[in-house]
C-alpha cells in the first residue's frame, strides 16, 4: 500500500508538471496565434483603407478632369454661339445696308 501511495504521489506530481508545461506551451501558442491574427487583421484594414483612399483620390481626379472638360466644352459652345450671332448680325447689317441703298436709289430716281 505504501508503494502504491508513493507511486501515485509521484505519478500525480509528474502529471501536474506535464499538464503545467503543456498548458504554458498551449498558452504561448494561443498567444502567438492571436497576435498573428491581430497583425493580419491590422494589415488587412490598413490595406483596405489605403485602397479606399486611392480610389477616392482617383475618383476626385476623374471628377476634376470631367469638370474641366465640361467647362472647356461650355466655353467653346459659348464662343461658337457668339461667333454665330456675330455672323448673323453681319449678314443682317449687310442686308439692311443693301435695302437702305436700294431705297435711296429708288428715292433719288423719283
Amino acid at each position: 500500500m505504501k508503494t502504491q501511495s508513493k507511486l501515485g504521489i509521484i505519478l500525480a506530481g509528474v502529471l501536474v508538471v506535464s499538464l503545467g508545461a503543456c498548458s504554458k506551451e498551449d498558452t504561448d501558442s494561443a498567444t502567438q496565434s492571436v497576435e498573428a491574427a491581430a497583425d493580419n487583421v491590422t494589415e488587412a484594414v490598413a490595406d483596405a483603407t489605403s485602397d479606399a483612399m486611392t480610389s477616392a483620390e482617383d475618383t476626385a481626379a476623374d471628377a476634376a478632369d470631367a469638370t474641366g472638360e465640361a467647362m472647356s466644352d461650355a466655353g467653346a459652345a459659348i464662343e461658337e454661339a457668339g461667333d454665330d450671332a456675330m455672323d448673323t448680325a453681319e449678314v443682317a447689317a449687310e442686308e439692311a445696308a443693301d435695302d437702305t441703298s436700294a431705297e435711296m436709289d429708288k428715292a433719288l430716281q423719283e
